[in-house]
């Protein structure tokens, strides 16, 4: 396991897909605070880092659809995984290395994110508008949710061979999974009850 891990986080490393994982992570942990900076002075209204703080979720689950179906499908195009097994290694353990690959990979995107963010926004738009203690529970949320993405992205990548095939079935579970929360997020924000309004006119007697 040990030499297994060791040899995905070296390739990890050295991977272009990765370094533009934490690229593009980067520039949503500073357009955002950008784009409510000026929409700030522009309009003279108030805006806090609480709103941009946690885009990175936003866009967490594509960017590591690519990333997983890419990293882990280059391992059955290249032979790399049945040269693993010819040298002996078990099919579990191959696995869980590279759910751990992809997983560390994940936080270390939002993580990026989550810097990048404070550092830009702080001195843009201020401190946050809420306490640290209900902050905490949302960012521990995001690396969560970059763990499931990851789990879910490996299980797909590890059991279908095929790299475009992989790529193409994350990338569409990716968007999936974001349109289906809207709709729940948007169901979820309903109110419970609509006012309704009757207007009456008086008619005008001649």
């Amino acid at each position: 396991m040990n030499k297994l891990l060791t040899a995905n986080f070296f390739r990890m490393f050295k991977s272009k897909l990765f370094w533009a994982g934490i690229l593009f992570m980067a520039a949503v942990g500073i357009g955002f605070p950008l784009v409510n900076y000026n929409a700030m002075i522009k309009n003279d209204y108030p805006l806090y880092l609480d709103s941009t703080f946690f885009m990175g979720a936003a866009f967490i689950g594509v960017v590591l659809s690519i990333f997983c179906s890419l990293f882990l499908g280059t391992e059955y195009s290249d032979g790399t995984i049945r040269n693993k097994i010819i040298a002996g290694q078990k099919r579990t353990v191959i696995y869980l290395a590279n759910l751990f690959t992809c997983i560390l990979a994940g936080i270390l995107m939002c993580g990026v994110c989550l810097v990048v963010g404070l550092c830009v926004g702080l001195p843009l738009l201020g401190s946050f508008q809420n306490e640290w203690n209900v902050l905490l529970p949302f960012i521990l949320c995001i690396f969560f949710l970059s763990m499931a993405f990851s789990s879910l992205f490996t299980f797909i990548a590890m059991t279908c061979k095929s790299k475009a095939s992989s790529a193409v079935i994350c990338i569409l579970t990716a968007f999936l999974l974001i349109f289906a929360a809207t709709y729940i997020q948007a169901q979820l924000s309903e109110p419970e009850i609509y006012d309704s309004f009757i207007i009456w006119m008086k008619p005008e007697i001649s």
